[in-house]
């Protein structure tokens, strides 16, 4: 062991005053081993690089991916380059490029339903925050709800450099709504409007300028008697069956709705000429003996009041005046109709 350390010792010195001996050669050998260290650093280095790149493009490709999945696409707007970018399959589904440079240049190609005056990359190069639902018309043709939100990236003065955000697709969210909307409107048996939907649609319109109309009340004659002959279920039938009468006889535009039990109400929107109501009243008494004949095998009929208005006129009044001309239909021994003018 002692003889071992002497040798080990003597190795030592001999070594260091090699070193002493001949300097040049310490210099260069010290050289070499910066020089190794370094190039051991800069492979260690590049291989985090790559480790780093790999894992940002894997991380990218998984946002990419679950925005896909999410109906979401991620955008980013170069405040100083005017560039914008979108991830994934979004700019597609918008009917933009990837990446649009100089994004200044498209501000006038589509809009905003909700304000025209405004298009969709004039929203998303806003240098603002900002989240909303809106309805874009978009470039590839018609239009679609978006949920789009905003968030700005600062510099270290608070000078904005990116604006980044979210675009999520939600017009399946608001077609359901609007249906869902829609269904609270109408009648559960009829699908006709009920009569508070009925009474917004019609005093909107009187609200307008210069519009006029025909506002028709319509009672089933002796309906109870129908329902105590033919049964309450054969009874709801016969209002499922006049309520395609009526949508066959009147326009797709004009309201249609139920006031309750055995009365129905029609708007004739735009109506201007009386013989028109007097023909459409006439048509819609015979098509309800024709079908009630066809279908329960009696005739049943309707009485009708009408009044025909112009704008500016409450809803109370227009249904008052329909109400007294089909009460003079009533006294006249029903099956009829009555016109009244305002």
């Amino acid at each position: 062991m002692d003889v071992t350390k002497a040798a080990a010792a003597t190795q030592e010195v001999s070594l260091t005053e090699y070193l002493r001996g001949n300097p040049e050669q310490g210099i260069l050998l010290g050289i070499l081993v910066v020089l190794v260290f370094m190039v051991a650093f800069l492979a260690w280095y590049a291989c985090l690089g790559k480790w780093q790149k790999r894992m940002t493009v894997l991380e990218h490709e998984r946002c990419i991916q679950l925005c896909e999945l999410s109906n979401e696409c991620f955008f980013q707007y170069d405040v100083k380059k005017d560039r914008l970018c979108f991830s994934g399959h979004g700019a597609q589904n918008l009917g933009y490029e990837p990446r649009i440079d100089r994004a200044s240049s498209l501000l006038e190609q589509t809009e905003w339903d909700k304000s025209p005056e405004a298009g969709l990359i004039r929203y998303l190069t806003e240098v603002r925050e900002d989240s909303q639902e809106l309805q874009a018309r978009l470039l590839k043709g018609g239009t679609r709800w978006f949920q789009i939100t905003k968030k700005l990236v600062v510099d270290g003065r608070n000078r904005p450099v990116y604006v980044v955000g979210k675009i999520t697709d939600i017009q399946q969210l608001m077609e359901e709504k609007e249906l869902w909307a829609d269904k609270a409107k109408k009648d559960g048996l009829t699908g006709l409007y009920h009569p508070n939907a009925s009474r917004d649609l019609i005093q909107n319109y009187l609200d307008g300028r210069g519009n006029k109309g025909a506002f028709l009340i319509i009672d089933i004659d002796h309906f109870k008697g129908v329902n105590d002959r033919l049964g309450h279920l054969a009874g709801d039938q016969v209002l499922i069956g006049i309520t395609r009468v009526l949508q066959q006889t009147f326009r797709k535009d004009d309201i249609i709705g139920r006031l309750g039990g055995d009365e129905f109400l029609v708007f004739m929107a735009g109506v201007r000429d009386r013989k028109i109501v007097e023909k459409k009243c006439r048509v819609l008494c015979r098509k309800v003996k024709e079908y009630t004949e066809q279908e329960h095998k009696e005739k049943i009929s309707v009485s009708v009041g009408a009044a025909c208005v112009s704008s500016g006129m409450h809803y109370d009044k227009v249904y008052k005046a329909a109400d007294s001309a089909l009460y003079v239909v009533k006294e006249r021994g029903r099956d009829g109709y009555e016109i009244v003018g305002l």
